[in-house]
């Protein structure tokens, strides 16, 4: 069965520009070198390292506010300063898929102006595309501090590693070295948890880690410590080599 175009979000580090956004389209590309030699019976190649882009685009509202579609996605032509940019389909499921472009930037800005439409601002984001599932999208608060959400299943374990990434989007009276931890294992009730990688974060943004070794089938994120915050939102993504990429 189909699912609706509509059940998708569009991320850039700290901000969600869902609501603003119309169109968005991800291309995962793996170039091929030609190693043919004399003699050869045949033309023979050799792959190289995968490549992405996630075209994105939706309405100008023109303003110099820090997290205007157009201004973030201008700031970002060619930066120096890269974004991480994850792009989610079927987000009416809870594992959907997500596509991250870690340390990425623009490469085109384009701004659109129909006369007999609205204005509109695209953007083309390229650099290195890894597929994971969302783990969780929500809001960490003092009375859930340590109460983890729901676990996902990644349908097998994985053994060589991977990447997680925490988009952190809000956070209520400031946080001074709040805590989220990955947790994987083998069953769902999490009695053997192993913690996975760690973030330790000061004010909102989008940071990566690198996962080592094995990874459990279930996983899930916990907040162990809020810090000074009243609460924080946020949205994680766990990418598992040979499982989701």
């Amino acid at each position: 069965m189909a699912t609706l175009a509509k059940y998708t979000r569009i991320l850039v580090d700290e901000y969600d520009f869902s609501t603003d956004s119309n169109s968005l389209s991800i291309a995962i590309a793996i170039p091929s070198i030609d190693v043919t030699c004399f003699q050869a019976t045949a033309y023979e190649w050799l792959s190289s390292f995968p490549s992405g882009s996630i075209v994105h685009g939706g309405f100008m509202i023109p303003s110099t506010s820090e997290g205007t579609l157009e201004k973030e996605i201008y700031d970002r032509i060619g930066s120096s300063t890269s974004a991480i940019v994850t792009a989610q389909v079927g987000t009416n499921t809870d594992a959907c898929p997500s596509y991250v472009l870690s340390a990425t930037y623009t490469d085109t800005f384009e701004i659109d102006t129909p006369i007999e439409g609205a204005l509109m601002v695209n953007g083309n984001w390229i650099g290195t595309i890894r597929r994971g599932l969302r783990m969780w999208t929500g809001t960490f608060s003092s009375m859930a501090a340590q109460t983890s959400p729901a676990y996902i299943d990644l349908g097998a374990q994985a053994t060589a590693g991977g990447f997680a990434y925490l988009h952190i989007q809000a956070i209520v009276d400031g946080a001074t070295n709040a805590v989220i931890i990955l947790e994987s294992d083998d069953n769902t009730g999490f009695s053997s948890a192993a913690t996975e990688c760690t973030w330790t974060f000061s004010a909102v943004g989008a940071e990566e880690k690198t996962l080592s070794g094995t990874i459990d089938r279930y996983i899930r994120l916990r907040c162990t410590d809020l810090g000074t915050a009243t609460s924080f939102t946020v949205v994680g993504i766990a990418c598992a080599s040979g499982i989701t990429y």
